[in-house]
């Protein structure tokens, strides 16, 4: 079985009818690929002077096949396809073919025998090809003049999706009697496809200019726009000339309609050079409209291609760029994962929905989004109804926005969030321009273009026909914290100036709680707030909040001083949930990981870093093992239904793959460290005999809000570090061997990149090794109580034996509280296994205040008793053997975090954690 690897900037298979694509784990790294700008113009019929059309189905004689390091090179036939590259029906063709091969094909390459061009004044070569790079790789159109000894690259071929005809000029070696010519395949690193050429020719070339027009700018870019954004602009074109010098004075001519503009094209304009042209403005008007380009060149070798025309209708509710044709599939590959085009709002526009279309993926969750858009997409501008795909190809689905969106002019990311069934999205790869396609994964957001993945997704922003708006404002969000206490709680939020030329100064915002009476009016003036900026506000009156669910409704007016003039998105209300107390929430990582996963490196070193950066205990990390000796079946399984492929993992169980690359690592902690948590989970007491190898473990839940219907677990999971074995599967895969792909520094400062490929296992070390399920991966029936009392420890307990191959010395338990009805947890803790045979319990009759503490804390009742404080990762920063009954210890020299506070008297040991805030 194929193993597929995840990285961190990659793209990857996933298997669905169409074969659709992902952009998340592939087994191999993507380079950054480049592609030179091409032109493909129809041959004409001149004097040939080399052909081949591969009839013979077999490498023609003269000709040179060679492939490196790769097991196959170039095949000959008409049927050299396969499951995830389908090269369409044809004659016999020359092919080679990643996904058959799998193997690297970095230099592969088949070159002609030599043609004499020294009577060719403007020599062309002309082939036909099919070539994919959905999964990476590059054709590069290679000459030789010394029999191959070197190599000039003349050019790139580019991408397509069904057979094309491209044309190289050879100009450069014209009157040249020993030219080859190499038609060069590196697979970048991937797999997946390749590339297959047939009816080769060199041929007399232009002996005149052959200038082709073609479009830029928007009307290279879109295909339709909406009347209210189709203010007037200035179109754009190019000329590229595809033959001799011109030298004569041509001019190149724009009509629309009764418009026409021309400009004079500088001369001399060499082979293989072109021009960019702005034209004078033209103001769009209501329907279809035909942007006419003419390279008026009278002598033109192939006039055909002098005229180019494009289509764009103006007018109806959508904004659309991308040309409809279906080139292909492809997905994130992790729920999560955003995709999507960038998009320009000419004049202030009010969104409604998003039209995209999907292939495959049944039943996944998808929601439409729009984010503001900088370097990169950023801020969320808002957010659709959940789309339920069918799985049915080709299918069109409409995500609505609950209320409707007004954009300001500019610039927006408008994208899918992907589900959890992995969404294939349809795309085309024409028109692309550099820049305007994204994609999030990996924990960071990717241009693709950048990657060599150079698609237009088939998404439409539908607009409804609004006049712009001078006097609007609207909001945005409400910023107050989904769950908090009681007390008095500011209400915070942020809106937005919606005018479309206006300055906004003053507006009035008033809020009310469970449709209650509105508070005091709030005015704020004084600002100056440019169309489409934002303001974060807080109310001057605060919210007295009491315990319960309750929903808080803010609504916006007067915007400077007027009655708004739209004012459907003026109220916005949340549901908030106040409760007796909150907890610090530990967060829980999951990562499937193996000892034949090169890339596997990354997550190792990603927990082994986390957990020694986080030493406060709110980190726990757990490997779970794939295909190698510390397996576990049932968790293997459990992760592998939330990922699709190593390494990776999930974070609290949100079905959201997660990257174990540390900067991934950090930022998605650093998430869900803050989410507010409304429940605990303590392991209270536990006991074990080194001898029988028997263990308990006492757990207790508690929650700071009543809840009379609960359906909440406990799981327990058993976690060993230091970890070895012998043999060649205990030895690690490391892809990062050699440094090629940078450095990889563990946090003891080994350095992968100076490993071997692979590890031996006596050099290795493996930790958060998941060794048990104790109950399951979904908990205990019955573990915790249907009626919640807040503030009461709901106890339960566990027992086993450890498994006799495993360190006592080095096993931890990891308890967790599981959400029932999402399989989500809500909080967890960990705690080293005491192997010295003692009981370990909460003694009620100790009493320790203040918790937390800014420095000096007392423990009462704890007389005779030994008395130590721990940091997180163990170390003893305070002992007393011989305690007294008052006991008052100082940390006021150490930092911020938790501690554990140790006490021993006779048999029995109590542990407490301790909060030192600063």
């Amino acid at each position: 079985m194929r193993k597929i690897l995840s990285l961190f900037l990659a793209v990857v298979l996933f298997s669905t009818i169409s074969y659709a694509q992902s952009y998340v784990n592939n087994d191999r790294l993507p380079n950054i690929i480049t592609k030179a700008k091409a032109k493909t113009v129809t041959n004409s019929s001149k004097t040939v002077y080399m052909s081949e059309d591969f009839e013979g189905a077999a490498l023609p004689t003269g000709w040179t096949e060679t492939h490196g390091a790769a097991t196959t090179g170039w095949e000959f036939g008409n049927a050299l396809g396969s499951s995830y590259w389908v090269i369409p029906a044809h004659t016999n063709y020359a092919a080679t073919n990643d996904d058959v091969c799998n193997c690297d094909m970095s230099d592969v390459l088949l070159y002609t025998s030599t043609v004499d061009l020294t009577n060719a004044p403007n020599p062309k070569l002309s082939f036909e090809y099919i070539h994919s790079t959905a999964y990476g790789g590059t054709v590069s159109i290679l000459v030789s003049t010394n029999g191959g000894t070197s190599w000039d690259t003349i050019a790139d071929v580019p991408g397509n999706s069904a057979w094309a005809t491209k044309d190289v000029s050879l100009f450069a070696y014209a009157n040249n009697a020993t030219v080859t010519i190499g038609f060069h395949y590196n697979d970048d690193g991937q797999w997946g496809a390749g590339v297959a050429i047939d009816d080769i020719t060199v041929v007399d070339g232009p002996t005149v200019a052959d200038l082709v027009a073609s479009d830029k700018g928007f009307v290279a870019e879109y295909f339709s726009q909406p009347m209210d954004q189709a203010v007037a602009f200035m179109p754009e074109g190019n000329v590229f000339n595809n033959g001799f010098a011109l030298s004569a004075a041509t001019n190149y001519t724009l009509t629309i309609g009764t418009y026409t503009d021309s400009k004079a094209i500088t001369v001399p304009m060499a082979n293989g050079a072109d021009e960019d042209f702005t034209f004078a403005s033209y103001t769009p008007t209501n329907g279809t409209v035909t942007f006419s380009y003419n390279a008026d060149y009278s002598v033109d070798d192939n006039p055909a291609d002098n005229i180019y025309t494009k289509d764009i209708l103006f007018g109806g509710n959508e904004l659309r760029r991308d040309n409809g044709v279906h080139a292909g599939n492809i997905g994130i590959g992790s729920a999560g994962g955003e995709m999507g085009n960038l998009f320009t709002i000419a004049s202030q526009d009010t969104l409604t929905s998003i039209k995209f279309k999907s292939n495959g993926a049944d039943g996944d969750q998808v929601i439409a989004i729009i984010r503001a858009f900088g370097t990169e997409p950023g801020a969320d501008l808002g957010q659709s109804l959940t789309i339920t795909t069918t799985g049915v190809d080709s299918t069109v689905y409409e995500a609505d926005f609950a209320v409707p969106v007004i954009l300001p002019a500019g610039t927006y990311f408008i994208g899918l969030i992907e589900g959890a069934n992995n969404l294939s999205l349809e795309y085309t790869t024409t028109p692309y321009v550099d820049g305007t396609a994204w994609a999030y994964f990996g924990g960071a957001w990717n241009d693709l273009g950048a990657m060599g993945y150079k698609h237009t997704y088939n998404i439409r922003p539908q607009f409804i026909n609004v006049s712009p708006v001078n006097d609007d404002i609207a909001m945005v969000s409400i910023n107050i914290d989904n769950v908090t206490t009681p007390g008095n709680i500011d209400v915070t939020g942020t809106l937005r100036n919606m005018s479309n030329n206006k300055t906004l100064t003053s507006f009035d915002i008033v809020y009310s709680i469970d449709g209650g009476t509105a508070s005091a009016v709030y005015s704020v003036s004084g600002q100056s707030l440019a169309p489409g900026t934002t303001y974060d506000f807080t109310h001057d009156v605060q919210w007295v909040a009491s315990v319960g669910g309750q929903t808080v409704e803010v609504t916006i007016s007067n915007p400077n001083g007027i009655t708004d003039e739209n004012p459907v998105d003026n109220v916005m209300s949340k549901q908030i949930l106040v409760v007796d107390q909150l907890f610090t929430k530990n967060v829980v990582y999951e990562e499937g990981t193996g000892t034949w996963c090169g890339w596997c490196v990354r997550g190792l070193v990603g927990l082994n870093n986390m957990a020694n950066d986080i030493t406060d205990g709110t980190w726990i990390g757990i490997g779970v093992h794939n295909g190698d000796p510390m397996v576990v079946t049932d968790y293997d399984a459990a992760i592998g239904g939330f990922i699709s492929g190593y390494p990776s993992g999930i974070m609290d169980r949100v079905p959201t793959a997660v990257d174990p690359g540390l900067l991934s690592l950090q930022t998605n902690y650093n998430e869900h460290k803050v989410i507010p948590t409304i429940a605990k989970i303590d392991i209270t007491a536990n006991t074990y005999d080194p001898t029988s190898r028997n263990w308990t473990i006492d757990v207790a839940t508690t929650f700071g809000v009543d809840i009379p219907t609960a359906d909440y677990r406990t799981s327990l999971i058993i976690v060993e570090n230091d970890v070895t074995g012998s043999g060649s599967s205990w030895a690690q895969a490391n892809y990062y061997s050699g440094g090629t792909y940078g450095d990889m520094i563990d946090a003891d400062g080994t350095n992968y990149a100076n490993l071997t490929n692979p590890v031996p296992a006596a050099d290795m070390v493996y930790n958060h090794v998941g060794r048990e399920l104790v109950d399951g991966f979904t908990g205990s029936a019955n573990s915790v109580p249907t009626t919640i009392t807040s503030g009461t420890a709901n106890a339960f307990s566990y027992s086993g034996t450890l498994d006799a191959s495993w360190n006592d010395e080095n096993i931890s338990f990891v308890a967790l509280l599981l959400d029932n009805a999402t399989g989500q947890i809500v909080n967890a803790t960990e705690l080293e296994l005491d192997v010295v045979g003692i009981n370990t319990a909460n003694n009620t009759n100790y009493r320790i205040y203040p918790n937390p503490t800014t420095g000096t804390f007392v423990i009462e009742g704890a007389a005779n008793s030994k008395v130590s404080v721990y940091n997180m990762i163990g170390d003893v920063i305070y002992t007393n053997d011989n305690a007294e009954e008052v006991t008052t210890i100082d940390l006021s020299s150490f930092s911020a975090g938790n501690y554990i506070v140790k006490i021993v008297n006779n048999n029995e040991v109590s542990y407490q954690k301790i909060i030192l805030t600063k």
